[in-house]
């Protein structure tokens, strides 16, 4: 067995490190909620800004009443869109990431993402009502990863 004061310098080089890491982690996930929004954007006019230079609601397009469908009609499942920074970042992290057979425990989120623990539980629930991401149950606690696509 190795000498406590082995483990103890392994453990704080392991820190340190972490330290070191975890804003490039933080920049990574802000550069894929940019890309992300800049995906969105694409195609679209410009926004217009309103005071302040807060962007305006976009306006509702409507379709003709020929296009409509009926109330009975099945829809087919729309790529669901990711609202925040946040979701799109713990997405980003899924993806990254997990896999179904791996998937990754809140905490482990956190921890790829930068963000507080809270705010990842905030962003799960959410994502798991809408389908956006799979629950799946790990020995004694949740854990998440993107839908399979078979």
């Amino acid at each position: 067995m190795a000498a406590p004061d082995t483990l103890s310098r392994i453990r704080s080089e392991i820190d340190a490190r972490l330290r070191e890491l975890r804003p490039a982690v933080a920049e990574y996930a802000r550069l894929e909620i940019g890309a992300g929004a800049l995906e969105e954007s694409a195609g679209s006019p410009r926004a217009r800004t309103g005071r302040r230079g807060r962007r305006k609601a976009p306006t509702a397009v409507t379709r003709p009443k020929a296009a409509r469908r009926s109330p009975t009609a099945k829809a087919a499942v729309p790529t669901p869109r990711l609202r925040g920074p946040s979701q799109r970042a713990v997405v980003a992290a899924l993806r990254e990431h997990a896999t179904p057979d791996s998937p990754m425990t809140a905490r482990q989120l956190a921890d790829a993402t930068g963000l507080t623990p809270t705010a990842v539980h905030g962003v799960l629930t959410p994502l798991a009502k809408r389908r956006v991401i799979e629950q799946s149950k790990k020995p004694g606690r949740k854990a998440y990863a993107l839908p399979s696509t078979s």
